[in-house]
């Protein structure tokens, strides 16, 4: 999970080394500016396996805490914001795992150096009678303000 550790910011450590709890996820979501929270680009961003441990946590009613998206195709919420999931995010519930992200990624730029390039290969496939095609693009990207996007990490 590297295409954004090197820019943010901590907004949480969570109390223990192997658990989360929900009211982390809340230090998490007011370690963001409300200047960046009020943005609709906003939104968490979690390893499929996080977001199943975080819905799986309730109330002292028993219910749970997590928002279902109620409509097809659109993402589940927490705190009215969008979950989007990333499995290239940590996943284990480890010591210093950064496991959840929130804020605002507009504030992510990519730059794309030069156009695409593309190239055809016919010779290395003719046995085949295929035709080989390769296309490259050089492009970076980096946080271009890092209080706009905090993570939650365990202890």
């Amino acid at each position: 999970m590297g295409w954004i550790d090197a820019a943010r910011s901590a907004g949480k450590t969570a109390a223990a080394t192997n658990a989360l709890t929900w009211d982390e996820v809340i230090d998490l979501y007011h370690s963001v500016d409300i200047a960046y929270r009020s943005r609709p680009s906003s939104a968490f961003m979690m390893h499929d396996s996080t977001a199943a441990y975080l819905r799986k946590l309730k109330d002292s009613q028993n219910r749970y805490l997590w928002e279902m998206s109620l409509q097809v195709g659109l993402p589940d919420r927490a705190f009215g914001q969008p979950v989007v999931i990333n499995n290239d995010q940590d996943s284990a519930l480890t010591t210093a795992k950064r496991l959840v992200l929130y804020g605002d990624f507009n504030a992510y730029k990519i730059r794309d150096a030069g156009a695409v390039q593309v190239y055809r290969a016919d010779e290395l496939r003719i046995l085949n009678g295929q035709v080989v095609f390769l296309a490259i693009q050089r492009s970076d990207g980096n946080l271009a303000d890092t209080t706009a996007v905090k993570y939650l990490r365990l202890a």
